[in-house]
């Protein structure tokens, strides 16, 4: 966060840790729009300070208009950061409209312009946000006003659970990474000899060997039932071996 906004990034850190609770969002995830929202400000020139301030401004109407409208929180954070930077169509499900004529008088009013009257591509983001905070007075703290309703509740509880498992992830990662070094260096290589047919037919092939047999293969009664048994395990020889040689 200190890259984005400098010496304000500690303090939207402390703002994301309490997330899931003020906004139904995990910390990850309220310092990934936060993140978004402040490179977009910063590269319009605003402030570090200023452009951090407005982020968390975004993230809680987020999710305001979030509870207000029962759309997830996540949708209207697109749906602003497009109003934002001029594109008002997605605003308007969620009861904004406005024109590019009512942002620059917004941004007369505000004292935005240069001293030639112009208004700039910072200013123009100032003043859709002080018409969008406008028209969204009504949602305005209806998250904290029904965190008790069970949509609210649910989006609570999914923050905090991405909260837990962001934790046991920090926690679990170097076991993990033992694991993988130890699968990767002892377990593996017999895995692919057991898994590999060639290996295996190599084995069985070098045990294959004519079958060595006492008795002559004569066709006296006496040596008959020899002569048969020598003959079946003459010809599984002869058919190992064909299975054995290269084709």
């Amino acid at each position: 966060m200190q890259q984005v906004f400098g010496d304000s990034g500690q303090a939207v850190e402390l703002f994301a840790q309490d997330a899931a609770v003020n906004l139904g969002l995990s910390s990850r995830a309220a310092l990934e729009a936060a993140g978004t929202f402040g490179n977009l400000f910063v590269a319009l020139e605003l402030p570090q300070g200023e452009a951090a301030a407005l982020s968390e401004d975004v993230l809680q109407l987020a999710a305001d208009l979030g509870s207000f409208n029962d759309v997830d929180p996540t949708e209207v954070l697109e749906r602003l950061r497009s109003g934002l930077v001029g594109e008002i169509e997605p605003l308007r499900r969620l009861g904004v409209n406005f024109n590019a004529a009512q942002v620059e008088a917004k941004a007369f009013e505000l004292g935005l312009t240069d001293a030639s009257g112009a208004v700039s591509e910072a200013a123009k983001v100032q003043a859709r946000w002080a018409l969008i905070l406008e028209q969204t007075v009504p949602a305005q703290g209806d998250f904290a006003r029904t965190s008790d309703s069970l949509a609210n509740a649910q989006r609570t509880l999914a923050g905090l659970f991405g909260d837990v498992q962001e934790r046991l992830g920090d926690e679990l990662l170097p076991v993990m990474k033992s694991f993988v070094t130890i699968t990767a260096d002892s377990l593996l290589p017999i895995l692919e000899t057991v898994g590999d047919p060639s290996r295996r037919s190599r084995r069985r092939c070098s045990t294959v060997s004519p079958p060595a047999s006492s008795v002559s293969p004569t066709r006296s009664s006496r040596s008959a039932r020899r002569w048969g048994s020598w003959r079946r395990r003459s010809v599984g020889w002869w058919w190992r071996s064909r299975r054995c040689s290269p084709r």
